[in-house]
C-alpha cells in the first residue's frame, strides 16, 4: 500500500529496528532514566523482553507521551521510558518496525485508501489474529469498501469451554454488532472419531461429569527416552506411513518449541534416509561461516591471543586463496606450532618463539618445516589482519569486515548468510546516517563489538524445504496449516502448557491482561487453544510423543496437556500398545528392536551385537554383501579380533603392548642400546607403566597441553626456583653470611625484574610468581635453619650445585656418563644433581645427595620398592664419577619439599650391597624395555585419574582379563 501511495514511513527491517533501539537505549541512559536496570540493560534475556514488551505496545498504540508507569515496578518503568525514545528515534528516521507499520497501514486504509483497494469484490479472513485495533480497523475497511466479507472464527459456545474460547466469544460478539452474519460449520465428519471427540472433550470445565472416551481412533501416543529414544520411534512411524503409500508432503512434524532434541529428530530421519527438512532461520551466531568470520575479527582487539588464533586456523571455514602456497594443511600446521611454543598472546611474542623454535632445530642440525611454514603463515595473515585496527566511520570498517571475509577465503562469495550480515550491517549503517551519526568515528574493537552482538540477535534469511519432503516446524511458525498426518513430539514438562503461560508475570502481556488475570488467564487459554489448533489440524492422524526418561534414566514427566488428552480416555481404550507405547529404555544395540536400526550405521551395530551375543549371523552376512557396509564392517571385526585377544589370555600380547615383531625389536635396540643415555625420569616412566614410555619415548606422542593462560607452568617455575636457590648457596660458600639477608637481597633483585611482554595479564602472572618465589625463599631460609640444627654430628655443608653428568654435548660443564654393566647390555645415564652436601662423621666424611621438590614428593615407600630410582642412582654417580677420588661414603639421600617441611632424609641401611642388586635391576629393566616388552601395566591403580594418556590406554581391559606379567625384574631397597 505504501509502494502504491508512494509515501509513508519506510519499513525497518530486524537489523534497522535494533539499530534504533539501541540508540533510544543510549538516550534513555544519557537521560539517568535506567539507574534501575543498568546492571541487566545488556542481557539477552532482558533485550528479549523489552522487545516483545515494546511490540506490544506499539500493537496496542500505546501513547509514547503519556507516563502509565506511575507506582509501578522500576523494571516497567525503564521500558516505558526506552519505548518513549524508541517511537523519537523512529519519528526522527521516518520510518516505523513491522508493529507500527501495521498501525500506519490500518489508518491510512481507512482515510486516505489506495485506488486498488476502493472497489474489492469478496474479502476473506482465515482465523485473524484480531488482538489489536490495526486488524480491526482493516475488517472495518472490508466491510465499507467490499460486496462481501467472510471471517473465520474458531469457536465452540459450549459453556463449559468457555476458558478456551472466551476470546474468541468477546470477538464474535464484536462481529455481530457491527453486521456480521453467523453461520455455524460442525466437525469434519471424515476426520477420525477420536480426533473429532478430542477436540471437543479436552478442556472442558465440566469433563470430570462426563464419560470416558472410548474410541481413540486416528490417535497414537508414544513415550521413548529422551532424544535418540524418541528420534527413533519417530523415524519408525514415519519410516511406516511412507512405506504404506503416505506422501512425504502429508507428514507434518511440530515442536512447541525448536530445541536440541528437536535438532536430533531432523538429523535421525535423515540417517534413516527419509526426506526430511526444517525451514528454519539460522541464527548468525550458529553459522559457521560466520562463527568463522567472528574469529577472525576478533584477533586484533584480543592482542593476538593465541587461544583465538589457533580455533581460526583449525576451522573448517577458512580457506585463503593463499594458503595453498605454503603446501598441504599449512594452516594446521601453523596451529600446532604456535600451540607448541607455550605463547598466550601478542604477535611480537608469537613471532619472536617461532623464531626461535626454527633457530634451536637448526644450530642442531635439524629442520623444523612446519614451523617455517607457520612462521611464513602467520605473516600473511598479518598483513591482512593488521590494517583493520584502526579507527573509521561505520561504513570503512564494515567495508574492511568485507576485504577480510574474501582476502581469508572465509564462505563462497554469494553464501546466502554472508549476504544477509552484509545486508544487516548496511541496514545498520543506514539508521546511523538517517540519525546524523554516520561520520561518527569507530574503533575497530567497539566495531567488532557490536558485530558480535548483532549477529547474537539477529538470524539469517530461512533455508526453504524442498519439494516431497517432510517438514519439522514450530507449532507457531505453521499456524492454520492442515496435514493428513501431524507428529507432535518433544510434549515434556513445561512444553504444553508452557510455563509462562501459567505464570502470566513471566509474560509480556499487556496491563489490561495482567489485570484481568483474576478472572482468567489469556496467555493460558492462548495455550489450550493452541494445543486444540494441532490437534484439529490433523485430518488423517495425530501422533503425540513424549520422553520417559532423560539420559541417566531419571523418569521425565509428561506435559500437562497430554495427561489431560489421555485422562479423556477409558484404561482399556489406551491400553493396546497401538494407541500408546511407553518405553523407558532401549538397549543401545538394538537387538530386540529390529525396527528401530533404520539408519546405516544403527544397523550394523545391530547386526554385529547379534553376532557376538546370539551367533545369529543372518543380518551381518545381508549387510557384508553391500558395498557400503563391508569396508566398515571389515574394521568392526579388526576391532573385535584385538578386543578378544586382549581378554582371551591372561599372559601379554601384541595387543597389549608386548612387541613381537623382530624388525621392530632390531629398531629399538638400535635406539635404546648401549650407546643411548637414559635419564632417571626415563626409567622411572617405564617402571611406572612400559605403555606410558613406550607412547611418549618411542612414538613420541606428546599429550595435549590444555594449560590456559592464567594457569601455572610448573616445569618452568621449578626451573627459576632451581637457579635461584643455586645463586643463593653459592653466594654463601664464596663469601659466608646471614643466610636471610642473603636471600633478601636476591628478593629485591628479583622485585627489579622485568615480565617476559607488557600485556597486563603478562603483568600480573609476573608479580604472582615473584610473590610465590619471594615466598619459597624466605620459606626456604626457615627450613634450612631447621635443617643445621637437626644435625646430630657435624652441619652439613653445601658442596656442589646443579651438578651434569652424560651431558658432554651440551652446553654446560658435564662429568661423564654413568655406565652400568658391560657389553651390549650396559646402561648409560645422565642427570642433573641438584645438591650434593658433605656431612662430617667421627670416621669419614659423607656425602647426601638432595632433589628440590617445588610439588609433591615421592614416598619413601616407593624408593623402597624401586619405582623412584632417581635418588639411588644419583648416589651412585656421585660415588663412581663426580666424587671418585674422594674418600667419601654415602651418608643418606632425601628430597627437600620447598613447599612444605623442607629436607626429608632417605637413608639407604644396606648400600654396600643394595649398589651392585641396584645395578643388575637396572640393566635388566632396560633389556626388557630393549625387548619390546612395552605392557599396559601401571603399577599405579588410580593410574587412570593423572595418566595424560589415559585416552588411548586399556589398562581398564587388561586389568580385566587379570593379566601377569612374566619375568618382571624386582628390587627392594632397605631405607
Amino acid at each position: 500500500m505504501r509502494d502504491e501511495r508512494g509515501e509513508g514511513p519506510a519499513r525497518l527491517s530486524p537489523a534497522a529496528a535494533r539499530a534504533a533501539l539501541n540508540e533510544a537505549i543510549s538516550r534513555a541512559g544519557r537521560d539517568g532514566a535506567l539507574t534501575d536496570v543498568a546492571a541487566v540493560i545488556e542481557w539477552p534475556g532482558f533485550r528479549r523482553r523489552l522487545v516483545a514488551r515494546i511490540a506490544g505496545w506499539t500493537r496496542a498504540e500505546r501513547s509514547a507521551t503519556a507516563d502509565p508507569t506511575e507506582n509501578h515496578e522500576p523494571t516497567l518503568r525503564a521500558q516505558w521510558a526506552i519505548f518513549g525514545r524508541y517511537r523519537e528515534v523512529l519519528r526522527e528516521l521516518h520510518a516505523e518496525d513491522d508493529e507500527g507499520l501495521a498501525t500506519w497501514a490500518s489508518k491510512t486504509l481507512l482515510k486516505t485508501p489506495p485506488k486498488s483497494f476502493k472497489s474489492l469484490n469478496e474479502v476473506v479472513f482465515l482465523d485473524p489474529s484480531l488482538d489489536s485495533p490495526a486488524p480491526w480497523r482493516v475488517v472495518q475497511f472490508a466491510q465499507a469498501q467490499s460486496r462481501s466479507v467472510t471471517l473465520t472464527l474458531t469457536l465452540d459456545s459450549d459453556p463449559s469451554l468457555g476458558e478456551v474460547y472466551g476470546e474468541a466469544a468477546s470477538i464474535r460478539a464484536r462481529l455481530l454488532d457491527s453486521g456480521f452474519q453467523e453461520t455455524k460449520l460442525g466437525p469434519d465428519s471424515r476426520r477420525p472419531k477420536g480426533l473429532r471427540d478430542v477436540e471437543h472433550e479436552l478442556f472442558r470445565s465440566d469433563g470430570h461429569l462426563r464419560p470416558r472416551l472410548r474410541d481413540p481412533d486416528g490417535l497414537k501416543v508414544a513415550g521413548a527416552p529422551q532424544g535418540e529414544g524418541m528420534a527413533l520411534v519417530l523415524a519408525r512411524e514415519i519410516k511406516r506411513l511412507i512405506e504404506r503409500g503416505t506422501d512425504p508432503e502429508e507428514i507434518l512434524v511440530l515442536f512447541r518449541r525448536w530445541d536440541d532434541d528437536a535438532d536430533l529428530i531432523l538429523k535421525t530421519l535423515q540417517a534413516w534416509g527419509l526426506p526430511a527438512a526444517a525451514e528454519r532461520r539460522v541464527a548468525f551466531a550458529a553459522a559457521p561461516v560466520i562463527a568463522a568470520l567472528r574469529l577472525a575479527m576478533v584477533i586484533p582487539g584480543e592482542q593476538w591471543e593465541a587461544t583465538t588464533l589457533i580455533q581460526w586456523l583449525r576451522h573448517g571455514q577458512v580457506r585463503p586463496p593463499w594458503a595453498a602456497e605454503h603446501g598441504p594443511l599449512a594452516l594446521a600446521k601453523t596451529a600446532a606450532a604456535i600451540r607448541a611454543i607455550r605463547v598466550f598472546r601478542g604477535l611480537d611474542p608469537i613471532r619472536r618463539a617461532l623464531d626461535r623454535t626454527i633457530s634451536e632445530a637448526r644450530s642442531q642440525g635439524k629442520e623444523a618445516p612446519h614451523v617455517v611454514v607457520a612462521r611464513a603463515v602467520l605473516d600473511r595473515l598479518a598483513a591482512v589482519i593488521g590494517t583493520l585496527d584502526q579507527p573509521g566511520p561505520w561504513h570503512y570498517q564494515c567495508e574492511g569486515l568485507r576485504n577480510l571475509a574474501s582476502s581469508l577465503g572465509i564462505g563462497a562469495i554469494d553464501d546466502p548468510l554472508l549476504e544477509a550480515l552484509w545486508d544487516a550491517l548496511d541496514e545498520h549503517g543506514a539508521v546511523l546516517e538517517g540519525l546524523g551519526q554516520a561520520g561518527q568515528t569507530w574503533t575497530w574493537t567497539r566495531f567488532t563489538r557490536e558485530v558480535e552482538s548483532l549477529t547474537a540477535e539477529l538470524a539469517g534469511p530461512p533455508l526453504p524445504c524442498a519439494p516431497g519432503t517432510i517438514r519439522l516446524a514450530e507449532v507457531d511458525e505453521v499456524a492454520g496449516s492442515r496435514a493428513p498426518w501431524i507428529f507432535l513430539a518433544n510434549l515434556g514438562e513445561g512444553m504444553f502448557p508452557t510455563r509462562d503461560s501459567i505464570d502470566l508475570s513471566r509474560t509480556t502481556a499487556t496491563e489490561e491482561e495482567a489485570q484481568s488475570v483474576a478472572q482468567a488467564n489469556p496467555a493460558f487459554a492462548r495455550e489450550m487453544l493452541r494445543f486444540l489448533g494441532v490437534v484439529g489440524s490433523a485430518d488423517t492422524g495425530l501422533v503425540l510423543a513424549y520422553a520417559t526418561s532423560d539420559a541417566q534414566g531419571q523418569e521425565l514427566l509428561r506435559a500437562g496437556f497430554l495427561d489431560d488428552l489421555l485422562g479423556l480416555f477409558t484404561p482399556e481404550a489406551v491400553a493396546s500398545p497401538r494407541v500408546h507405547e511407553s518405553h523407558r529404555r532401549f538397549d543401545p544395540t538394538l537387538t530386540d528392536w529390529p525396527e528401530l536400526a533404520g539408519a546405516p550405521a544403527d544397523a550394523r551395530v545391530r547386526a554385529v551385537a547379534l553376532a557376538c551375543t546370539q551367533r545369529e549371523f543372518t543380518s551381518l552376512r545381508a549387510l557384508a554383501r553391500q558395498p557400503r557396509h563391508r569396508r566398515i564392517l571389515e574394521g568392526t571385526a579388526a576391532a573385535i579380533r584385538v578386543a578378544q585377544s586382549r581378554l582371551q589370555s591372561t599372559h601379554f600380547g601384541a595387543y597389549d603392548g608386548r612387541i613381537g615383531d623382530s624388525r621392530v625389536i632390531e629398531r629399538i635396540v638400535k635406539k635404546f642400546g648401549p650407546d643411548y643415555t637414559f635419564s632417571p625420569s626415563q626409567l622411572e616412566t617405564f617402571l611406572f607403566c612400559p605403555f606410558q614410555f613406550y607412547l611418549r619415548y618411542m612414538l613420541k606422542l606428546a599429550p595435549v597441553d590444555e594449560r590456559d593462560e592464567l594457569e601455572e607452568d610448573y616445569t618452568e617455575r621449578g626451573s627459576r626456583v632451581h637457579h635461584v636457590l643455586e645463586l643463593l648457596e653459592r653466594m654463601l660458600a664464596q663469601e659466608p653470611g646471614n643466610r636471610l639477608e642473603r636471600a633478601e637481597a636476591l628478593i629485591l633483585n628479583e622485585r627489579r625484574s622485568e615480565p617476559k611482554s607488557g600485556s597486563d595479564i603478562d603483568l600480573g602472572i609476573h608479580e604472582i610468581e615473584q610473590r610465590r618465589m619471594i615466598r619459597t625463599l624466605r620459606r626456604y631460609v626457615r627450613q634450612h635453619d631447621a635443617y643445621e640444627s637437626a644435625q646430630k654430628s657435624g652441619n652439613p655443608a653445601p658442596y656442589l650445585f646443579e651438578v651434569d653428568f652424560g651431558l658432554e654435548g651440551g652446553e654446560d660443564e658435564s662429568f661423564p656418563s654413568l655406565v652400568l654393566g658391560a657389553g651390549a647390555d650396559s646402561v648409560r645415564l645422565q642427570g642433573k644433581i641438584d645438591r650434593i652436601d658433605l656431612v662430617s662423621c667421627s670416621d669419614l666424611s659423607a656425602y647426601r645427595v638432595i632433589d628440590y621438590k617445588t610439588g609433591a614428593c615421592p614416598s619413601k615407600n616407593d624408593v623402597k620398592d624401586a619405582i623412584y630410582l632417581q635418588l639411588p642412582l644419583y648416589a651412585l654417580a656421585v660415588e663412581r664419577i663426580i666424587l671418585k677420588t674422594a674418600e667419601v661414603r654415602l651418608h643418606d639421600v632425601g628430597y627437600w619439599a620447598l613447599a612444605a617441611d623442607g629436607f626429608k632424609s632417605i637413608t639407604l641401611k644396606n648400600w654396600d650391597q643394595d649398589r651392585e642388586a641396584l645395578e643388575t635391576y637396572v640393566t635388566d629393566v632396560v633389556g626388557q624395555l630393549r625387548q619390546g616388552q612395552f605392557v599396559v601395566d601401571s603399577c599405579k591403580d588410580d593410574c587412570i585419574q593423572r595418566c595424560e594418556y589415559s585416552s588411548v590406554c586399556r589398562i581398564r581391559q587388561v586389568r580385566a582379563a587379570r593379566k601377569v606379567r612374566e619375568g618382571e625384574p624386582s628390587l627392594e631397597l632397605k631405607v
